[in-house]
């Protein structure tokens, strides 16, 4: 009553048209058997693995090691921030 027909007939077509693909992909699953390849996990697992866990390797490790080394060496002849807002606040 409160539809148009116009709309309801988009409605129709556009359902009619996915129904056609997916019976459409079912055939040529059913033609293809050779093509479909397993997957090795579920999808979730496999995005779980991919953001959940923590792998490090060999290169992000060696940045790492080097990064905690030359924060321990001293720069000569170079202040940090802090022992400059030091020496600027001491009164003489």
């Amino acid at each position: 009553m409160y539809e148009h027909p116009s709309y309801i007939y988009n409605t129709v077509m556009v359902e009619q048209e996915r129904i056609d693909r997916a019976n459409e992909l079912r055939r040529i699953i059913a033609e293809n058997p050779e093509r479909i390849v397993t997957r090795r996990r579920p999808v979730l697992a496999r995005v779980r693995e991919w953001f959940g866990a923590e792998r490090t390797d060999a290169a992000a490790a060696a940045v790492a090691s080097a990064a905690r080394v030359s924060s321990a060496i001293p720069l000569r002849g170079r202040r940090t921030r802090s022992e400059r807002a030091r020496s600027r606040n001491r009164r003489p």
